[in-house]
């Protein structure tokens, strides 16, 4: 009787044991079942780890940067929604590797002077793994202007290129704070003067120019 006991005693701690593995194992799921890593990225404990140049949930986005190397706002509109990058800042746009994106309305520019714009292009978020990154910057044939007046006189007017071809006439007001204002591109060109005036003082520069990409020159009035 006693042996009889002790075999159907054996017998329920075994299939007790069976049991309780198989329910431990039912509950032991695989995290990455069903979880697809794009571009290589790797599955671990039900999320994807990405490979350099690539993120999202499935590793299915890459990254381009436009970077504003110019001296004032950048405008543009990207798949329609429009941006301003502000001056010698970027900004990043993250999107599906593969897919295009739209770059339309580009153009930076001071309170004064010229707008300098480009023309519109498509650009793909990259496919190899690259963080792509777009420098926009201001051709040599053009200057940022800035001045800085610590005279006794307040600037109200203002020629640049003066008697020369593309002359510009404007009236922006520069008080002698001794803050160095940005006022905006112009035509670059050797050998044409800058003139500022306050009623009937003037002010001449005949400034040196970089013909540098991005090339800026400032001018004291003292």
């Amino acid at each position: 009787m006693k042996q009889t006991r002790l075999f159907l005693m054996t017998c329920l701690l075994t299939v007790s044991a069976f049991v309780a593995i198989m329910y431990t194992s039912s509950c032991r799921k695989d995290k990455c079942k069903g979880v697809v890593c794009q571009n290589t990225g790797l599955c671990s404990g039900g999320s994807c780890s990405c490979p350099t140049g690539y993120s999202g949930a499935h590793c299915e986005n890459s990254t381009i940067t436009y970077q504003n190397n110019s001296f004032t706002d950048l405008n543009m509109t990207i798949n329609g929604t429009a941006y301003v990058i502000p001056a010698g800042s970027y900004t990043d746009f993250v999107g599906v590797a593969g897919t295009s994106i739209s770059v339309r309305n580009i153009y930076t520019g001071g309170g004064y002077g010229q707008f300098i714009d480009w023309v519109d292009f498509i650009d793909h978020f990259p496919t190899n793994g690259d963080h792509l990154t777009e420098p926009f910057n201001v051709a040599a044939g053009y200057v940022y202007l800035q001045i800085r007046n610590i005279s006794l006189y307040n600037i109200n007017s203002l020629f640049v290129n003066y008697n020369a071809p593309g002359e510009s006439h404007e009236y922006p007001y520069l008080p002698n704070d001794g803050v160095t204002y940005g006022i905006g591109y112009y035509s670059a060109s050797t050998g044409s003067e800058i003139l500022a005036e306050s009623g009937t003082f003037q002010f001449s520069w005949y400034p040196a120019i970089p013909y540098t990409v991005n090339s800026t020159v400032i001018l004291t009035a003292d």
